[in-house]
């Protein structure tokens, strides 16, 4: 097929370009799901450390097991220690304002808040571990964090 007028010409330049307009602009939509994808699945950085040692709290280096964030706004929370029973783990809380408290069915432990981690409880775990409720008794100025320790 030869083009001879310019009709034709225009004709084929046009659909050139709404193909080209076309794949821009679906590549800029992928582009944007892309990113907003990306900047939602990193990870939050960890309010506690991995390793953690508090002198008459625990005797040498604790490392951490599993930690929870829990909103500022947030004042209760609960979580389970995991089955290993027999082992010991250490309650550790990090949040900013008023007191933390553990409770484990009737028993309670308690620690001012400090804006650092600090221990809560040391607890040796019965078949089927423990489900605790940490609490703070005023809204945090900033998200704060439980963490489990061994």
């Amino acid at each position: 097929m030869t083009l001879t007028t310019d009709d034709e010409v225009r004709g084929v330049r046009r659909i050139f370009l709404l193909a080209l307009a076309a794949a821009l602009a679906a590549a800029g939509v992928t582009l944007g799901i892309e990113l907003s994808h990306e900047a939602s699945s990193r990870a939050q950085p960890s309010l506690m450390p991995a390793t953690f040692r508090e002198p008459g709290f625990a005797d040498g280096t604790l490392h951490l097991r599993q930690q929870t964030t829990v909103p500022g706004r947030v004042r209760m929370h609960r979580l389970h220690t995991g089955k290993s029973s027999g082992s010991v783990v250490y309650v550790v809380v990090r949040c900013d304002t008023g007191t933390a408290t553990v409770r484990l069915g009737g028993l309670t432990s308690a620690q001012a808040c400090s804006g650092r981690p600090v221990g809560l409880v040391r607890l040796t775990l019965a078949k089927g571990g423990a489900a605790l409720q940490v609490t703070v008794n005023h809204p945090q100025r900033h998200d704060w964090a439980i963490g489990l320790y061994r």
